[in-house]
């Protein structure tokens, strides 16, 4: 193990072949500053589900209610491009999300080359009506990147990682410093301009991400 690894087998949670609660798992799928995915599978039903728990360390008043209102705003959004969320729970002490399995990978780790034209524009346009779908339910995911654009083993777009999305119906809730920058500095989302008009900019910017990162050598500047 280096040191990196060491430092995050303080804070283990489960291992494979462990269970808890409802579940059994299976394999850790990722893992990061703020919490480890597993892939898991339903004791009773034998459904194979994806797991992500907070982090130990991550812990705290702010990291708890960021990660529950994830939850929340994933759990409100029903659509055949957004990742879906079936429960929330605790296990001794530690937070966790119950989601969806998805098989294949993110866009950003995707070859295009293998689709037509045609199939390009289709994929924009299918993650492209899930953020509006998102955005006319009053949510804004403020962290669009490739990384969080899944791509299925059947080639569907699924939406994923709703941790810096803003539900702009809950206005009381503050959990960022106003003022403050949110997102991916290179994929940095139109909407913290308070003057743009969301919809209109987040298509653009999405085609512009994917057009010039996949569809291209170049990267965003």
């Amino acid at each position: 193990m280096n040191e990196l690894s060491d430092i995050f087998a303080e804070y283990e949670i489960l291992k494979p072949g462990s269970s808890f609660d409802k579940y059994i798992i299976i394999s850790e799928i990722a893992r990061g500053g703020m919490g480890i995915v597993y892939k898991c599978r339903e004791k009773h039903s034998g459904r194979i589900v994806a797991v992500k728990f907070l982090l130990a360390e991550a812990k705290t008043l702010i990291a708890e209610k960021r990660f529950l209102r994830e939850a929340k705003i994933m759990g409100k959004l029903k659509h055949p491009n957004i990742v879906e969320v079936y429960k929330v729970g605790t296990y001794q002490g530690s937070l966790y999300i119950v989601m969806e399995y998805l098989e294949g990978t993110t866009l950003n780790k995707f070859s295009l080359q293998q689709f037509s034209l045609q199939q390009r524009v289709e994929l924009i346009k299918k993650t492209a009506l899930a953020f509006h779908y998102a955005h006319k339910n009053g949510i804004i995911h403020r962290d669009i990147k490739p990384s969080n654009i899944f791509i299925e083993s059947d080639n569907n777009p699924k939406i994923v990682d709703f941790g810096l999305a803003k539900n702009l119906k809950l206005t009381k809730q503050q959990l960022t410093q106003t003022g403050s920058i949110i997102g991916t500095p290179r994929y940095m989302s139109p909407e913290q301009d308070p003057e743009s008009e969301t919809w209109q900019r987040i298509i653009r910017n999405l085609k512009r991400i994917i057009k010039t990162e996949k569809l291209s050598i170049d990267k965003p500047k």
